[in-house]
């Protein structure tokens, strides 16, 4: 549960520097998973954003002023914000990871302007669509991280019950 706190409450402080940059995102993954779903057997290791890879380098600019000590790292599709003060239950630091639109979701029917939006502490929380998070689940499970194919298994499982 101490997880499902912390990625949320580092959520909301992105949520806001990100609207301030008028970046338009959408939350995925186990931290939207546990906000449809409020499971608290979710294991949260990270926060997994979609953005479009337009605003790479405003989201750079963020953490580079960002109070906090992150470590940043880009790849071709992904950039990763790793938090260095807070250590998983696996010994790696939290990670944020936002995720490139064009790249992973655009093909697969996944639409920025379809979202749910949930309040946080005060703050809006912008997420997929639970049909959209199905579908990723769903691509997660026929993808190759056979490490994780279970929990998405599981968790797949469990939206659909709620659709």
């Amino acid at each position: 549960m101490e997880n499902i706190k912390t990625a949320i409450k580092l959520f909301a402080e992105i949520s806001n520097k990100l609207s301030l940059k008028d970046i338009k995102y959408l939350l995925y993954g186990s931290v939207a998973y546990f906000l449809y779903t409020r499971d608290e057997q979710a294991e949260i290791n990270d926060i997994d954003i979609i953005v479009k890879e337009k605003d790479f380098d405003k989201i750079m600019e963020i953490f580079d002023n960002f109070e906090l000590p992150y470590k940043f790292f880009r790849t071709k599709h992904n950039l990763h914000a790793n938090h260095l003060n807070i250590k998983m239950n696996d010994g790696k630091p939290f990670d944020i990871s936002f995720d490139s639109f064009e790249y992973y979701f655009k093909d697969h029917g996944i639409r920025m302007g379809r979202l749910k939006k949930f309040i946080i502490s005060e703050t809006e929380i912008k997420t997929v669509i639970l049909e959209d998070l199905i579908k990723i689940y769903k691509l997660g499970v026929c993808g190759r991280n056979l490490d994780k194919i279970k929990e998405y298994e599981r968790k797949l499982c469990i939206l659909e019950l709620i659709e």
